[in-house]
């Protein structure tokens, strides 16, 4: 058999099947080392099969049970458990994911990027005192980039420690002063906690670092409106539209315009308007609003739209076609580039 594999391996060196089958093949053997060597083969031809995954991780846990507890093992391991869990995490099956980013802390805890990764897989759980832990854990051994604490002051804001993440922005603009997300994101908080002025200033300051910065208008927008001020609300949900036509947000806004303004017929036409171009915006309307003009919407999760989420799938159903992952990827590329255009 062994002389077999070998024999289709050099045939085919790359045919995925053949690589995780002889992978698969020095498992059994107990030959974990070489058994690892055709697994990341695989791994580098792209595979995403669930069984090329956990064969090499059952076979780095063989070898480290065994006694082999050097750096390199242990940093690789963690590395495979990462990669795996960031493909459940994809597709919005955190606790899947949570699992495995505890097992490559479990055996490598100085493995950074693993706390980033837990610290997302925890806010997308709501879970933001365990995502505050691990973004904190992530800081403490040396992860000190923008993003880290991009996260932890979200972290703070879905926790409502308003005071921690207006703290946290303000930390990251002494350092980048001219961010525009980081002051866009400071003026949701100022807004949140009602401090109106602030929060102006704010979105202003994140327009003039970047006068294209379509949400922030839409900021101004339902600030101005909050104080009553419907005039200058419009103004900017105008603005906004002029910058994105395409865009739902402004024509939500304006909904929210009309509502407070108690033109009801043009709301609906303004909130129909923003759901042709995103109907998920429908679970921010009030609920009486919904319920009686657009209940035909259906209420997606904030999973792939479309998508069951794999948690809630049989073991193996999901990965069992890696070109769904490939289409995913894809998706993601195409809205990477469109959010860069």
């Amino acid at each position: 058999a062994e002389a077999t594999y070998d024999e289709m391996a050099k045939i085919h060196p790359n045919q995925l099947y053949i690589i995780s089958s002889n992978g698969s093949y020095y498992e059994k053997l107990g030959q974990y080392k070489k058994a690892i060597k055709f697994y990341k083969k695989a791994l580098e031809e792209r595979s995403m099969d669930q069984s090329v995954y956990k064969g090499i991780i059952n076979s780095y846990e063989k070898i480290m049970e065994a006694g082999d507890q050097s750096v390199n093992i242990r940093s690789d391991y963690a590395d495979i458990c990462c990669d795996y869990g960031m493909i459940f995490a994809k597709v919005g099956a955190h606790n899947e994911a949570i699992e495995l980013y505890n097992k490559a802390i479990s055996k490598y805890e100085d493995y950074v990027n693993a706390y980033l990764f837990l610290g997302n897989s925890y806010q997308a759980r709501e879970k933001h005192d365990k995502a505050i832990y691990s973004y904190m854990e992530a800081i403490k051994r040396g992860k000190n980039d923008v993003v880290i604490y991009f996260n932890l002051a979200e972290a703070y804001k879905g926790k409502g420690d308003y005071e921690n993440a207006r703290n946290t922005y303000n930390e990251i603009l002494k350092k980048y002063p001219n961010h525009p997300y980081a002051h866009y994101n400071l003026a949701i908080i100022y807004e949140d906690s009602n401090v109106f002025s602030n929060a102006i200033a704010s979105y202003k300051e994140a327009i003039r670092l970047n006068e294209n910065y379509m949400l922030a208008y839409c900021g101004l927008a339902r600030v101005y409106a909050k104080m009553g001020n419907i005039s200058e609300s419009k103004s900017w949900v105008e603005k906004a539209m002029k910058i994105n036509e395409y865009a739902a947000e402004p024509y939500f806004e304006m909904g929210n315009i009309y509502i407070k303004n108690g033109e009801l017929e043009k709301a609906i036409k303004s909130y129909t308007e923003a759901f042709k171009l995103d109907d998920r915006l429908v679970k921010l309307l009030p609920e009486d609003i919904r319920k009686r003009y657009f209940s035909h919407i259906e209420i997606e999760s904030d999973n792939i739209i479309g998508y069951e989420s794999p948690e809630n799938l049989e073991e193996g159903t999901f990965f069992a076609s890696p070109e769904l992952i490939g289409f995913y990827n894809v998706i993601e590329e195409i809205k990477e580039l469109m959010t860069s255009l």
